[in-house]
Order: structure tokens, then C-alpha cells, then sequence
């Protein structure tokens, strides 16, 4: 990342305020700004349940029935919150008010999808997995949940790891995917770490720290089993005592900023397996995209058999997990892909920050644009 981008992004973090949303549950923060919404469940072929929200629209304002559906699926150790917690710029509200019928499904292992057929998330083996099986069990279940449901294809939407896990799902099956996608569209898509510039990540990774970690579940950080909206404005104050200190250390050593991106506190925050680091650190070791080592050693997921759905990436300059050097790879990666297209590279953009305000970046606008829907804008934000 260039000094300049580096100032320009720590001087946003030092005007970025603290917001009711980022504290609190998401259907309450959906409901606060006068959306209607739905709490959906799916079993997974392994026996998570999941639970995914609907926002459905304004309240009072017309059915979703003959809506183009888009599906909204975070990150890494993140929740459905991250696609509300930014008030009435957060990317789920923006879609819905351009008439889109947003669904937002939680990862296993999440604070929203934490029952299992059998197990107890307290349970070793009930975090026995890696982004793989978040998109060959998760992401397959609910697409086909949200397929019979609306009658029709959907788009997705993939945020960080959302995007690694539908590729990873994809290669393994893509007769199922072109038979329920209309469009895949990725944001900071993570998948060639070891092109990160990132010194935390090469450094973690060739130390094989994630080896010594077993299994259980990491980076709870918000949403623990006693989460309170009391207990995360307390961390939040913690930090106010450090601001700007604490940011300016969280940003030096992975740029998340400027949007709630401290050690103490960060919207939507949430669990996710130690497996699914190792996952990733095996990649960023290995150099490339392969399946996790359980699989055998070094086997390639093949992006070559991912066509038949237009893809679209979004990569910020400033990303240091979905770096800019990764841009010919994808593009060498898609090319059977005909409609593979490169929807914007965006300048001071870093990971996190892809889900900052709208009227900061153009990243919002050209991702509904990629749809190629005219869609009315019911009301103006």
C-alpha cells in the first residue's frame, strides 16, 4: 500500500464515529431503518442449521415475490451483520431500495447459525471444516432453499471468503450452480493470499502457526454466548480511550480501515473454524488454490470449469488480502469464462472498506449496474 493511500485511509479512520448498528442484533438494526424482514432455516446435508435473513423492503412498500434475488454472503470470521452495520449505506439496504429481494444466510458455526442435528458447537468435531464445506454444504443448501423458493435463478454475492468458498464449491459441481445462478459477483475475492503483500500473513503462514491450533472455534470476539449490545459499546469505549492508537496499529498490520476496524470491537465479528485458516495458510504456503491437504496434497481446484455464469470482480488497489497482483491470475484463470469481466479496480480501496459508504467509492454502483437490471429506485439514500 503507498503512503498515500495509507494516509488518506488512517485520516478516515480518525473521523469514523460510532453507530447504534454496529452494536446490536441484525433484525433489530433491519427493523430501525423501516425495513421488513424474514428469518428462514436450512439444514445443511451435514446437519447444520442455518439461518438465513430476507429483507424483504420497506415496510408497507410492495411483496419481494417478483424480485430478482441476491444473495449476500460475508466473510471469514464474520456475520450477516456486516451487510447492515453501516446504517443506511450498508450494502444490504442499498440493494433493497434498488429492488433487489436480499437474502443474507449465516455461516455455520455463527453466532445466528449455531444448531446442529446432533452436535453441540462446544464439541470439537462440530467445527470440523474449512471454506470448502461452507461452499459445497452451506452455499449449495441455501441456493437451493432460495432456488424452489423464488422460482427462478438468483445472483450472489461474495464478500472475502463468501467468494473463495463459492469458487472452491463450483469447480467441485458446476452443474449445479449454472442451473441456480444468474451472476456471481466478488468483492475483495479472496483466494491468491500468497500474493498479499501483507507481512502478517506470510510471516503466520511460514511459521505454520494454524498448525498447533487443532480445531475449535476462533476469533469469537462479539458475539460470544453471552453477547450483550452492553458488552460490545464497552469494548467499543475501550478503544475510544486508545483512539487512534489502537487503529492505527489494526490498520499497519492488515489495513482494515476505515469501517470498525480496531482489536477490540468490529461489526459483525464472529466465529469460524480453525480449519478453515488452515485452509487458507496451506493455500498462501503452497502458492496457489488447492483443496485442503485432508483431500490429498496439492490438488488444484480447476477454475477452468467454472463458465455457463457471468463473473464479475471488484478489487481495491489498497487490498492486501484479494491483492491487485491477483488480477492476471483471475483473468488467466476465467478465461473460458466468456463472460468473466473485471467490473472495477478501485483506488485507496481496501478489504474492509469495500463495505464503507457508497458516496465514498463507486463500487456500490457499479456492482448493481453489472446486473443489467432496471430496477426502480424506490426510495432515494
Amino acid at each position: 500500500m503507498s503512503i498515500k493511500t495509507w494516509v488518506f485511509s488512517f485520516l478516515l479512520c480518525l473521523v469514523h464515529s460510532y453507530h447504534e448498528d454496529r452494536c446490536d442484533y441484525i433484525y433489530n438494526i433491519i427493523s430501525r431503518h423501516g425495513y421488513s424482514y424474514e428469518l428462514h432455516n436450512v439444514t445443511t446435508a451435514d446437519g447444520y442449521i442455518l439461518t438465513i435473513f430476507r429483507i424483504t423492503g420497506l415496510v408497507g412498500a410492495e411483496g419481494s415475490e417478483n424480485k430478482p434475488g441476491i444473495v449476500l454472503q460475508h466473510g471469514i470470521s464474520t456475520s450477516p451483520n456486516s451487510f447492515v452495520g453501516n446504517g443506511e449505506s450498508s450494502i444490504a439496504f442499498y440493494l433493497a431500495n434498488r429492488g433487489f429481494d436480499v437474502w443474507i444466510p449465516s455461516a455455520r458455526g455463527t453466532y445466528y447459525s449455531r444448531e446442529h442435528v446432533t452436535l453441540s458447537f462446544h464439541e470439537e468435531k462440530y467445527w470440523d471444516y474449512s471454506f470448502e464445506e461452507l461452499g459445497t454444504k452451506d452455499t449449495k443448501a441455501y441456493l437451493e432453499y432460495i432456488y424452489k423458493f423464488k422460482g427462478r435463478k438468483v445472483f450472489y454475492f461474495g464478500f472475502s471468503q463468501g467468494f473463495t468458498q463459492i469458487m472452491a464449491a463450483f469447480s467441485l459441481d458446476p452443474e449445479f450452480f449454472k442451473e441456480r445462478l444468474e451472476k456471481i459477483v466478488g468483492w475483495g475475492p479472496v483466494i491468491r493470499l500468497d500474493l498479499s503483500s501483507n507481512v502478517w500473513i506470510a510471516l503466520a503462514t511460514h511459521l505454520k502457526i494454524w498448525s498447533f491450533l487443532g480445531l475449535s472455534n476462533c476469533l469469537n470476539v462479539t458475539h460470544t454466548s453471552s453477547f450483550s449490545r452492553e458488552s460490545c459499546l464497552a469494548k467499543y469505549s475501550k478503544c475510544l480511550r486508545l483512539n487512534p492508537f489502537c487503529r492505527l496499529i489494526s490498520m499497519f498490520g492488515s489495513e482494515f480501515v476505515p469501517y470498525n476496524n480496531n482489536p477490540y470491537y468490529a461489526t459483525g465479528t464472529d466465529a469460524s473454524s480453525i480449519k478453515c485458516f488452515q485452509h487458507l495458510a496451506y493455500n498462501v504456503y503452497h502458492g496457489g488454490f488447492f483443496r485442503h491437504p485432508s483431500n490429498g496434497e496439492k490438488v488444484e481446484y480447476d477454475l477452468r470449469k467454472i463458465e455457463g455464469v457471468p463473473l464479475g470482480l471488484c478489487i481495491g488497489e489498497a487490498d492486501m488480502l484479494a491483492p491487485l497482483s491477483s488480477v492476471a491470475w483471475f483473468k488467466e484463470k476465467f478465461k473460458n469464462n466468456k463472460d468473466f469481466k473485471m467490473i472495477g479496480v478501485y483506488k485507496y480501496l481496501g478489504h474492509k472498506t469495500f463495505k464503507a459508504s457508497y458516496t465514498l467509492f463507486q463500487h456500490y454502483t457499479d456492482t448493481v449496474s453489472y446486473t443489467h437490471l432496471t430496477l426502480p429506485t424506490i426510495c432515494s439514500v
